[in-house]
């Protein structure tokens, strides 16, 4: 490995550990009032490490770029401030696109760079299915709370008063659940479109001969790609329920 390679790894290894440069987390903020249903709440809170723990990974993945720029800044200058404005210029280029760039900058060999990007966007395709995973959980705990709710006014044990409580507290969970899954959607349909021109530069590259690499990357692109759209119908389909439900807990229980 490079000297400046290692200098840049340094560098966004100990951003890492001051737990200030590699930035996570949804903006989504929460909106559940949670007092009847902590149960269905737990996943959207793992829905929101899922998104935290994305974004960072995107945040890794960008700041290769980064950390580049800061080793060049840092030979140049001969410290870390010098480090630092390298790792804006770097981080801007990386903001570009340079995901791609990245990787080949990062490793000369041409099979072991597909391997690296195939691993990589097999791990978003887990993380992926993982948010998808927890959105469910959430979802099908609110929709079964919902009816249970909804019957027990019908049979008039639920008094109205709480049942408004408790549609309202239903419908912020099932609309806190979409708002974070639309943004992750967002993150992985941005980090999909990264992917996009990694595959098809290396694609190009070794296009006159094959691999299983080669193979198992274009594979995990179709699987990440398919995530995406995973992530998409399911916020759609939440969004949609939640919506009908509100309007039966108004019929239901009134505003």
């Amino acid at each position: 490995m490079k000297p400046s390679v290692k200098v840049g790894s340094a560098f966004v290894a100990s951003l890492a550990l001051a737990g200030c440069a590699l930035p996570g987390g949804t903006t989504v903020p929460q909106a559940t009032h949670v007092n009847y249903y902590p149960q269905c709440y737990q996943p959207v809170q793992q829905l929101r490490q899922a998104d935290q723990q994305y974004a960072q990974t995107m945040a890794v993945n960008t700041a290769l770029g980064a950390a580049g720029g800061a080793a060049l800044g840092g030979l140049i200058s001969k410290n870390w401030q010098g480090a630092l404005i390298g790792a804006v210029a770097g981080g801007t280029a990386a903001a570009a696109g340079t995901y791609a760039q990245a990787r080949f900058q990062q490793e000369a060999d041409d099979e072991r760079r597909t391997y690296l990007i195939s691993n990589d966007m097999s791990h978003d395709s887990s993380e992926m299915q993982r948010a998808v995973f927890a959105a469910r959980q959430a979802n099908s705990c609110y929709n079964s709370a919902f009816n249970q709710a909804a019957l027990d006014v019908r049979r008039g044990s639920l008094p109205k008063d709480e049942a408004r409580l408790r549609f309202a507290e239903i419908n912020e969970g099932q609309q806190e659940t979409a708002a974070i899954l639309a943004q992750y959607g967002k993150k992985a349909n941005d980090s999909v479109q990264e992917y996009r021109v990694a595959v098809d530069q290396q694609t190009q590259k070794t296009k006159t001969r094959s691999s299983h690499n080669t193979a198992q990357m274009t594979q995990n692109f179709s699987k990440c790609n398919q995530q995406v759209s995973d992530i998409n119908q399911e916020q759609s389909s939440i969004q949609r329920e939640a919506d009908a439900q509100r309007n039966q807990a108004e019929e239901l229980a009134g505003a």
